[in-house]
């Protein structure tokens, strides 16, 4: 697994606000915040006057609540973390659990640090632990071992065309039937 923690990969640049604000101050403190920026905001998140996480909204629930709402009236309250020295890995495989492209980090206090994304912890993964996530995630399907198929091996990409393969013929390493998806 790989030795990196989150703390490596966090991105301390998101939007954090207050309950009480109202989702029309909430919208422009976003808008306003992510000018000029690439990155593509999904999530608010409500912290109290600790910086401890309270609650997550999405850009969704706020288009779609009235301008005058606080955010704690549409706020999720009950939000998947990770903890700052979880590892990379331990991280990737939470975001494959929960199906998240983002999830916000704590520190050992439970301070909010800032949020993680899915294509930054698949970045910062090395080798054996990007096979380790991927083994995780695949799912097996019916298919007819006496028909032809093709195989992705884990170790080295290659794909070979046959019938039932166990083992990459180039290097030896474990194959997976590309019908198998990866979720």
């Amino acid at each position: 697994m790989s030795s990196g923690t989150v703390r490596n990969v966090i991105d301390e640049h998101v939007p954090a606000l207050e309950a009480t604000t109202s989702v029309a101050e909430a919208i422009e403190a976003i808008r306003t915040a992510s000018t000029g920026t690439e990155t593509t905001v999904y999530y608010a998140y409500v912290l109290d006057e600790d910086d401890h996480l309270e609650g997550v909204v999405s850009m969704r629930e706020l288009l779609n609540a009235s301008g005058d709402t606080a955010l704690a009236d549409v706020m999720i309250e009950s939000v998947v973390t990770v903890e700052e020295h979880e590892s990379v890995g331990d991280v990737a495989r939470t975001i494959a659990a929960n199906e998240f492209a983002v999830l916000p980090v704590v520190d050992d206090e439970g301070q909010f640090s800032g949020v993680v994304r899915a294509e930054d912890v698949i970045e910062a993964l090395d080798d054996e632990a990007t096979k380790d996530v991927l083994k995780d995630s695949v799912h097996d399907v019916d298919y007819d071992p006496s028909e032809a198929g093709q195989y992705e091996c884990f170790e080295c990409g290659n794909v070979v065309v046959t019938a039932n393969a166990d083992t990459c013929p180039d290097c030896g390493g474990e194959l997976r039937n590309l019908r198998t998806t990866l979720e």
